[in-house]
């Protein structure tokens, strides 16, 4: 329904996204954390004008913790970059890929960390 896998039968069927757990089960711990992959909604995106060059990404935990509308954020080790986002990844319909360069976190997993 909505593009992505939960724990219901509501979040099963046609675009179901494998890399967010199985249809019908809970989905697996870790799965919104340092995730490789892309977002299909360009608002995703349009939400980053804020990207600062780190090569740890500590920082960019830190940096989303700092602002209250981080909902999620990305680091490319290869461009040596991150950035906030406003959006959790479920709402930029978040696609789990391999073969990018781009990770990703749910601000969940800069809290869990932090604690």
């Amino acid at each position: 329904m909505y593009g992505y896998c939960g724990a219901s039968g509501a979040f099963c069927g046609t675009g179901c996204q494998a890399g967010f757990g199985n249809c019908d089960t809970a989905p697996a711990p870790g799965k919104t954390c340092n995730v490789e992959g892309f977002a299909n909604k360009a608002e995703y995106y349009a939400s980053s004008f804020n990207l600062i060059d780190t090569t740890d990404v500590s920082t960019c935990a830190k940096l989303c913790l700092a602002e209250a509308t981080c909902q999620s954020y990305l680091w490319n080790p290869l461009l040596g970059n991150c950035a906030y986002l406003t959006y959790s990844l479920a709402q930029g319909e978040f696609i789990a890929d391999p073969d990018t360069d781009q990770f990703f976190w749910d601000r969940a997993c800069a809290e869990a960390t932090a604690a």
